[in-house]
């Protein structure tokens, strides 16, 4: 037990606006596992499990980042801008907390482990998330959905987003978004666009990987991971929402990944607290703009 608390990272959620039922689901899964787990927002709802952290008193950077954000996608303003800031949120967060290191999850992340073993399985890092290999036509993307942040990494990840606003390497996003534009490709630019740069930096670990057994979720509507048509999947049907074949031994989920023909233990699954909430409703439109929702952001973003 004292190995535990040693090696514990607390997990983080940062959500703002109404409280979904699948958020705290999600937030009641990780700390199933024993986790020490905060929920960064501006909502001011008592959610058992999780220690409320009021957002609005955190975001001293706000100003600053609006009057240089350059929106430069098909998406709206407000969620792009909304995805990009909620990074200086946690930087804020844990130099506000004197937190050196986190497990950061989206709000509809199911977490299946404490961090303490996640922690012991993975080699000494900075950062880590996950990276798919293919990422030509400028792809550039980057997904930190599950992510694990030290103090000075992500103050650094918030350094670099600024920086390539406020300097010459703005045309670098001009190019990206011209691509886009002139192949009619919805998108364009987000922090999925950044946490890519980022990835290059040093102190930088790819959870995509599959590592003594165990590798994290990158989108559980799809096959890929690292590569694509990584994992066994499942196409479903009109109702049923096509999904990486996940099977459960132990409480822990697995997939088959097809490059070694061997089982994966996944330490967390993305968008699967939805997927949950989703699969309790009986309405087939609800389903099917579920699917929709999830085929764009695979294809496009």
């Amino acid at each position: 037990m004292d190995n535990i608390k040693a090696n514990e990272v607390p997990v983080v959620f940062i959500h703002f606006g109404d409280i979904p039922e699948y958020l705290v689901n999600a937030i009641t899964q990780a700390a199933s596992f024993g986790n020490k787990v905060y929920l960064v927002t501006n909502n001011s709802s008592l959610i058992n499990d999780a220690e409320l952290i009021d957002s609005t008193k955190i975001n001293t950077d706000e100003s600053l980042f609006k009057s240089y954000y350059k929106h430069m996608s098909s998406n709206s303003y407000q969620f792009e801008y909304i995805c990009m800031y909620r990074w200086y949120i946690l930087k804020n967060f844990m130099k506000e907390y004197n937190i050196d290191r986190v497990l950061y999850l989206d709000s509809d992340v199911y977490l299946y482990a404490h961090t303490s073993h996640i922690a012991a399985n993975y080699p000494v890092f900075d950062f880590a998330f996950n990276v798919p290999e293919d990422q030509d036509n400028c792809y550039w993307a980057g997904s930190a959905c599950c992510s694990i942040w030290t103090s000075d990494a992500i103050t650094r990840f918030c350094e670099k987003i600024t920086s390539y606003y406020t300097t010459d390497a703005i045309e670098t996003l001009s190019q990206k978004w011209k691509y886009h534009t002139d192949h009619h490709i919805l998108g364009g630019i987000c922090d999925m666009t950044f946490l890519y740069f980022f990835s290059k930096e040093s102190g930088f670990f790819n959870l995509g990987k599959v590592y003594n057994g165990y590798s994290f979720d990158f989108n559980n509507a799809s096959s890929a991971n690292l590569v694509n048509n990584e994992y066994r999947f499942k196409q479903g049907t009109i109702f049923q929402i096509p999904t990486k074949d996940i099977s459960f031994k132990d409480g822990m989920p697995y997939g088959v990944n097809l490059m070694t023909g061997k089982s994966v233990c996944f330490y967390a699954l993305t968008e699967y607290a939805k997927l949950l909430a989703l699969s309790k409703r009986q309405s087939l439109l609800t389903k099917l703009k579920y699917i929709g929702y999830n085929f764009k952001a695979k294809l496009f973003n």
